[in-house]
């Protein structure tokens, strides 16, 4: 299977504080944040111990909400990763350290988690998935285009609508509904259920446990099943056209499918039926086989319940489109509060603005006609000075004797 990973509501982000990328490590006591990202980031998540909850959302951004621990986040818009460190770590009591990690993302966001202990659960993210536990079950509901899941010891289940599956287990059981293309299955300890249409390639292997398969093939599919203790269980369309390879050691072999037999061969046994398209390859260490032939039930009850899934993916999304909705309507009214508060605070500052420079003006006209006054009183008590300094001088000119020396010269004066 390939593996390769690859108009929005602006009025979400209003009112809200963004945090812009490139970020300190944030406390995750309870912690919520908004990141801005493109329609189709990748999201990369990493945790020690806790639970991962992701589920997809038709808005632009990427929601964060936490608690417990500290979060790292950093990134772009086309690139987000999110880790939680391990500070103080004891092995005595790590499981005490988990954080609950819960992130509405893009739909068509490609997504990478890996944890050490604790379940995944993705839902309604159409890209790519990569989801590792090491100890922890991962549950997947959606339709994704491709998913990759592996954990060593717990359950995975998966209900998608035709997408490509490789599903990994060492102790767990492993249910898959809704697959198409390719599927790849291994567990070392537990059963294996598959249910899908036109699967084109399939690997099924289980040490300890039963096999089911309940699938339509591609005309050229190429199907490979081994148990080594448990029995495999078939349920093909009527019309299949495939060539059977069947061999068991221990059981009993029965197939309702009326082909042409081939002498057997040790404990194969080899069965052609139709025209022989499709590749079937069956091994049965210890367990029986048993190829049931669907005369159209099985077929309707899986287009039933492909239906059903669809019809409540749909309602789910329509759900979260209302939602997106409502909360871009609470930042809207947020945002108009935000910008009424602002007028209003402009408003206050202005008209105190304006009394200030009335005040102002006021003063500095009382204070130029204080001057103006002072300036006058001042004037007139120079002047009345200057007066009184002539009047003086006038009387002492007129109280003053006769000089001899001038008298010859006034005298002749008319």
């Amino acid at each position: 299977m390939k593996q390769t990973l690859t108009p929005a509501w602006r009025g979400m982000a209003l009112g809200i504080g963004i945090l812009l990328l490139g970020l300190a490590p944030a406390r995750a006591d309870r912690f919520e944040e908004l990141y801005p990202v493109s329609p189709e980031p990748h999201i990369d998540i990493e945790i020690l111990h806790g639970r991962v909850e992701v589920q997809g959302s038709p808005s632009p951004v990427v929601r964060v909400r936490a608690h417990g621990g500290d979060l790292e986040v950093e990134g772009d818009e086309d690139q987000l990763s999110i880790r939680v460190p391990v500070r103080g770590f004891r092995p005595w009591n790590w499981k005490r350290q988990g954080v609950r990690l819960r992130l509405e993302v893009p739909y068509q966001s490609d997504l990478t988690v890996k944890t050490v202990h604790g379940p995944i659960e993705v839902e309604d993210v159409d890209g790519v998935l990569d989801l590792h536990a090491a100890s922890g079950r991962i549950e997947v509901t959606g339709a994704p285009r491709e998913a990759r899941l592996e954990t060593l010891n717990a359950e995975i289940d998966y209900e998608g609508d035709g997408g490509e599956v490789v599903a990994r287990s060492i102790n767990g059981n492993i249910e898959l509904r809704g697959v198409g293309g390719e599927v790849d299955v291994s567990t070392m300890s537990g059963r294996i259920e598959v249910e899908g249409e036109e699967l084109e390639r399939v690997d099924l292997e289980t040490m300890a446990g039963n096999i089911e398969l309940d699938a339509s093939l591609a005309e050229d599919a190429r199907v490979h099943s081994k148990s080594y203790s448990g029995r495999v269980q078939m349920r093909l369309p009527k019309d299949t056209s495939a060539r059977f390879s069947i061999e068991s050691f221990s059981g009993e072999v029965r197939s309702e499918f009326a082909g042409t037999f081939e002498p057997p061969r040790g404990q194969r046994v080899r069965n052609t039926v139709g025209e022989g398209n499709a590749r079937i390859d069956i091994e049965s260490f210890s367990g029986g086989v048993r190829i049931e032939e669907d005369d159209g039930k099985a077929r309707e009850r899986r287009r039933e319940r492909r239906e059903d899934r669809r019809e409540r993916r749909r309602e789910r999304r329509e759900a979260r489109a209302e939602q997106a909705l409502e909360r871009a309507e609470r930042a809207r009214e947020a945002e108009e509060k935000a910008l009424e508060a602002r007028r209003e605070e402009d408003e206050k500052v202005r008209e105190a603005r304006r009394e200030a420079e009335e005040k102002a003006e006021e003063a500095r006209r009382e204070a130029e006609q204080k001057a103006d006054e002072a300036r006058r009183k001042a004037e007139e008590k120079a002047e009345e000075a200057r007066q009184k300094a002539e009047e003086a001088r006038r009387k002492d000119w007129e109280d003053a004797e006769p000089d001899p020396w001038l008298e010859p010269m006034t005298r002749d004066v008319p």
